[in-house]
Parts: C-alpha cells; structure tokens; sequence
C-alpha cells in the first residue's frame, strides 16, 4: 500500500512521493515533515512556542528540509525576529531554490522593510512558483493594501479564493481582507501607491477596518500615510 501524507497547508492528503499537493499546489514533503509541522502549528496557535521550537528543532535534526526552515522562520517572527526568520528562509531556498512559499515569505520580510521593489519581485517570483496557494495569495494582497493599491489587493484575494484550496483558516483569514478591503475601496477616492510604511499587519488591518475620518459630515478620508 502507498504510504499517504497530508498537506500542511490544506489538509488534503496524497500519496507519499508527491512534492505538491494535487489541491492546493503547496510543498508537502512527506509524513516525518508535516507531522512536525502540524504539531508545532497547533503549539503555537496555543501560545506554547517554546514547544512548538523543540518540536521543530526535533524534526530538523532527523533531517534538513525547506518546509521545518520555513515553518521555523514563521515563529521566530511571532517572538519579533525577523532576522532570524530571514535566515531560516535563506536556508530553506538553499534546501529548495523552487520553494514560492519561502519567497512569499521573504517579500514580506522586504515590505515591512520598506523595499517595495524587492518585495514585488520576490512575490512574483513566488507567485510563479506556486500560483494556487493561498498563504502566497495572501502575501501579494498584503502587500497591495499596504502600498494604497486596493483593487490589486482585491484581484489577488478574489482570484485565490475562487477554488476551494487552502486551510480553513488561511481562508478565513483572506474573506476577513477582502472584505476590509471592499470596504476601504468604497470609502477611498484616490487608489494610487504611496511609499511603504513601516506598518505591522496588525496596524494594516485596523487601518482598512477603521471608520473613515470625516465620515459623519461627509469629508474625504484622511489617509495614515504620507
């Protein structure tokens, strides 16, 4: 019998010599990766990062995979090290120079930086190397919202959720930014880029669910950027 995996993404499970999931397109490795994986999210999602490290660290030492470097690199930026997440993706592409995720990854690393450029550049190259997942959909968005261009953000969060790829609550996530980001459509008269803030998404998405200034009596909104 065929051994099986399960995405780490989506949930979908495949045969064991798969690279990517059939469903989603995301890098699935095999069970001795996205079992780690799996249970360091769930660690995490309950605050317990010091376990959800040691589980990584763990699965790291059985073996050098792109997939343990990135899921690494995503916890090191919830303690707020980014210099750490952008080593562990160095060391994920240098595993697997066709990762997207990990430049999904790494252009958001440029975006909050303020190198809108390499941001894009990193994102597109991702969005070539895995264009049905969601996690790099949501990337792209982020960055169009961050830089003022709403209708890119929406494009990019509407053509990604058109299938059912995805986890559940990575499409929960982009139904949330897409329709913030309608409704900042309809209360913005001007769509155009601005430079790139150093804004946390944390602060973007309270920026694109926040009432207008001058709703009330009707003045255009005052944007939080320069």
């Amino acid at each position: 019998m065929t051994e099986s995996t399960f995405c780490p993404a989506c949930g979908q499970r495949a045969p064991g010599p798969d690279r990517y999931c059939r469903r989603c397109g995301a890098a699935i490795g095999d069970a001795a990766i996205a079992g780690p994986i799996a249970e360091a999210e769930a660690l995490a999602a309950r605050g317990e990062l010091t376990a959800a490290f040691a589980v990584l660290q763990r699965a790291l030492g059985e073996g050098d995979a792109a997939e343990i470097h990135v899921a690494l690199g995503t916890l090191e930026l919830r303690r707020g090290d980014a210099a750490a997440m952008r080593r562990h993706l160095e060391q994920a592409l240098a595993i697997d120079p066709e990762y997207g995720l990990a430049y999904a990854y790494l252009g958001g690393l440029e975006a909050e930086a303020g190198r809108v450029a390499a941001a894009v550049d990193l994102l597109d190259r991702a969005r070539a190397l895995a264009p049905s997942d969601l996690l790099v959909a949501l990337k792209r968005a982020e960055l169009w919202a961050r830089v003022g261009v709403l209708d890119r953000a929406h494009d990019e969060l509407r053509d990604a959720l058109r299938d059912d790829g995805g986890a559940p609550e990575h499409r929960a996530l982009a139904q949330s930014m897409l329709a913030a980001v309608d409704r900042k459509r309809q209360t913005s008269f001007v769509r155009r880029p601005v430079s790139l803030p150093a804004l946390p998404l944390s602060g973007l998405m309270r920026w694109l669910t926040r009432r207008p200034a001058g709703a009330v009596h009707g003045e255009p909104e005052v944007s939080p950027w320069p």
